[in-house]
């Protein structure tokens, strides 16, 4: 269950989320690097 199941963050193991919430920053994140990349590609 995305939001009963709770996983501890890297940073600090007292800092909670739910598993859902989790799914949702690590993709909105790994989206961030790729609009980096691809900034950094329309320079070349």
């Amino acid at each position: 269950d995305l939001e009963k199941t709770k996983t501890s963050i890297s940073i600090s193991k007292l800092i909670k989320l739910k598993l859902g919430d989790t799914f949702r920053f690590v993709i909105y994140h790994n989206a961030r690097h790729f609009q980096q990349i691809k900034r950094i590609l329309t320079c070349f």
